[in-house]
């Protein structure tokens, strides 16, 4: 070997060193990587099952129906993706509520904020909700021990574009509805001047609620909205005034989960004041929407 040779075998072990060192801290992360995909894959992520217990039950919590197989839907879809597991779960829950027929259930459907609402309910997972329930309808449950609520739920298992465990069952304690609230006399949705835009306060949404309640249960109940205006304009325009808010108010309730068929409009223009036109807080008072329910 020549002394110009050794240079040359020296270099090329070096960079055979540092080669080595690279291929191997690259495996390494390599390894890491591949680690992480498969910790953050959807498909190794645990799907829910379905589970129906009755927590109302006077004794002990009571099981209902189990299924390794959770409610789930196509993203932006509501149409419940239902597998033969489930389907004899959504059967014995069926027959529990037909053998007590005084026990409720909540038909709860959860959305994500990024899915496409297509539906004409309020948000997708109410739309979800609404299909299930019908769904349990058409399997023979009675629809006024169903109610169906829709719940903002962004942490949804999603894999391949669905949604796992996108709606539960939950039995629901008995809650006395007052009754006599909702029909003794109409309640009033208010408008600012001219316009069909209601104000959506906590007291109409408390409202609304109720009503829901009870006209699930009660379902040969009937609902009417009459619209009234001001004394400001001509008969003509406030009779049509009138109308729209009307509708407005009943495409609202709709939205909220109410069956339209059941939500009759009226409109009186300026008929029936409920307060003097001749004062600004008088005509505020006016410019209504009754909400009555009759049994």
């Amino acid at each position: 070997m020549t002394k110009t040779s050794i240079p040359w075998l020296l270099l090329v072990l070096l960079l055979w060193l540092i080669s080595g060192a690279w291929w191997h801290s690259c495996s390494r992360c390599s390894d890491c990587y591949a680690a992480a995909d498969t910790a953050n894959s959807p498909s190794t992520a645990a799907k829910p099952m379905l589970t129906i217990s009755d927590q109302t039950a006077a004794d002990a919590p009571t099981p209902v129906a189990q299924s390794s197989q959770s409610l789930r839907f196509i993203q932006s879809n509501d149409t419940p993706i239902v597998g033969e597991e489930t389907q004899n779960a959504l059967q014995k829950l069926v027959a529990y509520l037909n053998a007590n027929p005084k026990k409720s259930v909540d038909v709860n459907g959860y959305y994500q904020a990024n899915e496409a609402n297509a539906s004409t309910f309020e948000n997708l997972g109410l739309a979800r909700a609404n299909q299930l329930k019908q769904k349990l309808v058409e399997m023979g449950a009675s629809s006024n021990q169903l109610t169906p609520k829709g719940i903002l739920k962004n942490e949804l298992i999603n894999q391949n574009d669905t949604l796992f465990g996108a709606a539960t069952l939950v039995f629901v304690a008995p809650m006395p509805t007052p009754v006599e609230g909702l029909i003794a006399k109409p309640f009033n949705v208010y408008f600012d001047n001219n316009t069909a835009d209601i104000d959506q306060t906590d007291a109409l949404k408390a409202y609304l609620d109720q009503l829901k309640t009870y006209a699930d249960k009660h379902p040969n109940a009937n609902i009417t909205i009459t619209g009234f205006t001001d004394h400001v304009g001509s008969p003509k325009a406030n009779l049509m005034l009138s109308e729209n808010r009307a509708t407005f108010v009943k495409n609202f309730m709709a939205k909220k989960g109410f069956d339209a068929q059941r939500l009759q409009i009226d409109y009186k223009g300026m008929e029936n004041p409920i307060a003097s036109n001749e004062t600004t807080e008088g005509r505020a008072k006016n410019r209504r929407v009754e909400i009555t329910i009759k049994q």
